[in-house]
């Protein structure tokens, strides 16, 4: 017995040996072993935003410690709207990137953004005071109810006198009077509170629709040569955003250069704020289609015949406009686009809101000359134009501007750019100091036969004068007919050294005058027809 129990107590020594090795063993491996399959979550921020006209690219930035060999991690809380195809990461060490994976979260609910947590709170308060002012009509109401119950002031028997009766009636007209206001004013109250209720249900609603929306995320499988932090630059293309250029045109007075100020209208509802970023504008689309344009074969062909009520004709019409779409759609893959980038030092924050931010990126001040134009005939009003040279050098954008003049706000006008000239014309609107007058010379307007012919003569004097204290320049233009046929003749009489367009009729003079200076200008033409046509020349 004694034997055996030796035999027992040196196998376990030997069993507790054993695992005293396998526990040394499994002390000594790496960390990574066995959790290479756990996900590391990082809270990024976007550092960079660059701006399409439709759509965006966010750039973000982290540092994260990753442990030697393969590791998985995620960046959540991110658009649902990103386009997978554009998902960029890079790395400034010696980090390989495995895998990089788009996916969405139906699960995860967003953050209630500040603007939401005011809504609810502001919600929450217009809520009580609604509670509060109903329950103030309540007493109204029944103190109310009160005095018309007890309008009696004494019983079956007991006479009333004429004093007791009016002092009566004066407290009844005095109370009732005090709480029917109160009434109205409880209900004015609680009708402008119930709107303000449904107002911010609205938009708490709107909002409370993209915090139960799902998010994005962005899956990266690395595999680290050693353990330490590694910085990964992360980017992609994002929809639902953009901008769109806008302008202010300011003129001083015609002396002095244009300034325009150059604005981006930002908007964005991608789900994701945009907190202090650096802000880029790109006229870039990059939703176009980066193919280069192929010429297909162009074939003649005589047309087809096609018989009367044959059953083939509604079958090639078809294919008549088929091939027109084909060949359509080769020319529409043409484009001819300029890529121009603005940067924007100062740091902006941009909430998924819908709502437009108006941001300047530049004014500029451009070389201008100024001019007057009037058409008397159709307006006797002279127009401001703004000659603007040099304008192709900042790499304007169309859009809308809005247009001030000596401070003065004029209207709004579009910078067509893709349309203009070497010289950009802007109309700065009307100047009524300047009066312009066009009317007709009753002694020279004649009408006469002469043989087979008859002939009128028409005579406008144009009269212009400048009421401002300063030199100016004017364009003014009028017209003479054009004859369609032989048998009518047209001369141009007297025209005061303007300058005629043969192909259009119409009569320019280029004017400079003085602080009051007034000037006359005479058009007077001819028109010989056929005595037995009948015609209006004026």
């Amino acid at each position: 017995m004694t034997k055996f129990k030796y035999i027992r107590i040196a196998l376990i020594s030997i069993i507790t040996l054993q695992l005293n090795l396998f526990a040394q063993c499994v002390i000594a491996m790496p960390n990574n072993i066995g959790k290479a399959n756990e996900i590391k979550i990082i809270k990024s921020n976007a550092s960079l935003v660059t701006l399409f006209l439709n759509g965006a690219q966010v750039s973000r930035e982290v540092s994260v410690q990753i442990p030697a060999g393969k590791s998985i991690l995620k960046l959540d809380n991110l658009s649902p709207y990103i386009n997978q195809s554009s998902i960029q990461v890079k790395t400034n060490k010696r980090l390989a990137i495995l895998s990089v994976n788009y996916q969405l979260n139906h699960l995860a609910k967003r953050e209630s953004s500040l603007e939401l947590k005011n809504l609810e709170s502001k919600l929450e308060q217009v809520q009580e005071q609604l509670i509060e002012e109903k329950s103030n009509l309540s007493i109204v109401l029944h103190e109310i109810g009160f005095l018309q119950e007890n309008r009696k002031i004494a019983g079956a028997n007991t006479t009333v006198t004429v004093g007791a009766l009016q002092q009566a009636a004066a407290y009844y007209k005095k109370a009732i009077t005090k709480l029917k206001s109160e009434e109205i004013e409880k209900n004015r109250s609680i009708k402008k509170l119930t709107h303000q209720e449904e107002s911010l249900k609205s938009q708490i609603q709107e909002l409370a629709q993209e915090k139960s929306s799902p998010t994005g995320e962005i899956v990266i499988k690395t595999e680290a040569p050693t353990s330490t932090t590694y910085n990964l630059k992360l980017t992609y293309v994002v929809s639902n955003a953009g901008w769109s250029p806008s302008y202010d045109i300011r003129a001083q007075s015609i002396n002095q250069p244009l300034k325009i100020a150059y604005k981006a209208n930002v908007t964005q509802k991608t789900q994701e704020n945009w907190e202090n970023v650096k802000l880029r504008f790109s006229s870039a689309n990059p939703n176009l289609s980066g193919r280069a344009p192929i010429l297909t074969p162009y074939y003649l062909r005589y047309p087809r015949p096609i018989a009367v009520n044959s059953p083939r004709v509604k079958l090639m019409g078809k294919e008549a406009n088929a091939e027109r779409a084909n060949n359509n759609l080769d020319l529409d893959i043409i484009e001819n686009q300029t890529t121009v980038e603005f940067a924007i030092d100062t740091p902006y924050t941009i909430n998924s809101d819908g709502k437009e931010h108006s941001i300047e990126m530049s004014t500029i001040e451009l070389p201008t000359s100024y001019e007057y134009y009037s058409a008397p005939k159709l307006d006797k009003d002279a127009f401001l134009i703004a000659k603007v040279t040099e304008w192709e050098k900042h790499n304007l954008l169309e859009g809308v501007a809005n247009i001030f003049f000596e401070g003065t706000f004029i209207g709004k006008t579009h910078l067509d750019i893709n349309n203009t000239k070497d010289t950009l014309e802007l109309s700065l609107g009307r100047d009524k100091s300047i009066a312009i007058k066009r009317e007709k010379v009753k002694s020279f307007t004649t009408k006469q036969f002469i043989g087979n012919k008859q002939e009128e003569e028409v005579s406008w004097r144009i009269t212009v004068k400048n009421n401002k204290n300063v030199e100016i320049d004017i364009l003014l233009t009028d017209q003479v007919p054009l004859s369609t046929t032989e048998e009518i003749e047209v001369y141009v009489k007297e025209k005061t050294l303007g300058k005629q367009n043969n192909q259009t009729g119409q009569i320019e003079w280029e004017l400079n005058l003085k602080p009051l200076e007034t000037k006359e200008l005479i058009l007077t033409y001819r028109v010989k027809y056929p005595k037995n046509r009948s015609l209006i020349i004026q």
